[in-house]
């Protein structure tokens, strides 16, 4: 008798519990009656949690219950973004900005490979993002604008695996680390856009879309690059420094390229750069791979390229020695 009163205790205990989180409960059961949920899920920021965090919310079809999913940080200020970026965020995790202008470079110095993106449905400008992480950083769909000198994202430290697409740098704003850096190691450029990218200070080395003095592969794929008031060239890298590895740069656009459209300075033996299936208007000036005869060191890399669209067939695609601009 006592063994039927314990597995009839049992039983009632796990119908209550059923009961409790099933569907249609005032708390967001983890488990749908039919399986997972179906809902059309809505992020949104709790600006009453300590964290700032971003949840998933939304109505499952099947039982009507509410769903509530956290989906990571957000950011209503620099401050809060620095919290949201080095202290809260762990590996996988996704940092969201959202609402504002923010008028301040925040630091990165995570030691966790996250994303930071923007609030759905939300224009964030930033002034600039500053890396100093070997984490694997991925930006997504961020503006970044200035009119001072560097603004953008910068990088400062040995930096790995970098990811930034769908991003928009304009004014003084670009993608640059500073001269003499450590090296920048596979860093990939998707999809995103330079516009007026000649420094408003006239700082005329840094005065590109994508400065990188020590880079150790590098993908710029499906970007736009134009100014209207000049520039000294679209991509400089090796200037410096040295550049290693190996430099895709297929897909993009480039309008009023300044001097160069790309140049690259000190290549290691092993940087061979691919140039391929991009479209450049407005210009007849050079693609450098091997130049500076100024340089304490030897140039050895090596041009592909491929199949490109020009306005004007441009005077040189060099890799000998040309005058510095």
């Amino acid at each position: 008798m006592k063994k039927v009163t314990i597995v009839l205790t049992a039983l009632l205990l796990c119908f209550t519990l059923v009961f409790a989180f099933g569907c249609g409960g005032e708390e967001s059961p983890t488990v749908c009656k039919d399986g997972e949920h179906q809902a059309e899920l809505t992020l949104t920021l709790d600006e009453e949690d300590e964290f700032l965090r971003v949840f998933r919310t939304g109505v499952c079809q099947k039982c009507n219950s509410t769903v509530k999913e956290v989906a990571g940080y957000g950011a209503l200020s620099s401050k809060s973004a620095s919290s949201a970026i080095n202290e809260y965020a762990k590996d996988g995790d996704v940092v969201y900005f959202t609402k504002n202008t923010y008028q301040s470079i925040i630091n990165v110095v995570t030691e966790h490979d996250i994303t930071i993106t923007a609030l759905e449905g939300e224009q964030v400008t930033l002034k600039g993002l500053k890396i100093q992480t070997e984490a694997s950083i991925t930006i997504d769909g961020l503006n970044f604008e200035t009119i001072y000198s560097g603004g953008g994202i910068n990088f400062a430290g040995n930096n790995k695996d970098v990811t930034i697409k769908n991003c928009n740098f304009k004014d003084g704003a670009y993608i640059n680390n500073a001269t003499h850096a450590p090296e920048v190691k596979n860093l990939v450029v998707e999809n995103c856009t330079f516009l007026n990218y000649k420094s408003m200070k006239d700082d005329a080395n840094i005065a590109c879309g994508i400065y990188i003095t020590s880079p150790n592969g590098l993908t710029v794929k499906n970007c736009s690059f134009q100014t209207q008031d000049g520039a000294r060239g679209a991509i400089y890298c090796g200037e410096g420094g040295t550049t290693k590895g190996s430099i895709l740069i297929e897909g993009c656009t480039f309008k009023n390229s300044g001097t160069r459209v790309i140049r690259f300075y000190d290549t290691e033996e092993d940087c061979v750069l691919a140039f391929v299936g991009n479209k450049v208007y407005e210009h007849a000036g050079y693609i450098t791979v091997k130049d500076n005869a100024s340089s304490a060191r030897d140039n050895h890399g090596r041009a592909v390229i491929g199949v490109n669209s020009w306005e004007y067939i441009p005077t040189a695609t060099t890799v000998k020695d040309v005058d510095s601009g």
